[in-house]
């Protein structure tokens, strides 16, 4: 599903998803909506947000080490993706198709 910036907002009162894929060229809307987002998780539940920064194939590897990793103070855990290439390489896909399958 395709969500619009403008409808950002609107996801605070509905149910949050596990993935969002936040696309686009202007920087300052790519950290407001990704800020509108970690609002909404964590008005549902207490967790504190991770960022991991994915440069190579390998580094998907520490992405579902993250994934699958447990806290010791909440239910939940929320990981903040950034990738700096234009498109997900072979193994990103594979990894987020079997994490949603899961």
């Amino acid at each position: 599903m395709i969500v619009k910036y403008t409808a950002l907002d609107q996801i605070k009162q509905k149910k949050t998803h596990s993935l969002y894929v936040l696309i686009g060229n202007e920087p300052y809307l790519l950290n407001d909506a990704a800020l509108k987002i970690k609002q909404a998780f964590q008005k549902k539940a207490d967790c504190s947000p991770t960022i991991l920064d994915v440069n190579t194939p390998a580094d998907w590897a520490i992405v579902i080490n993250e994934a699958n990793s447990y806290s010791l103070f909440s239910d939940q855990v929320l990981l903040d993706v950034r990738l700096d290439k234009k498109s997900i390489d072979a193994s990103g896909k594979e990894l987020l198709l079997n994490y949603l399958e899961a």
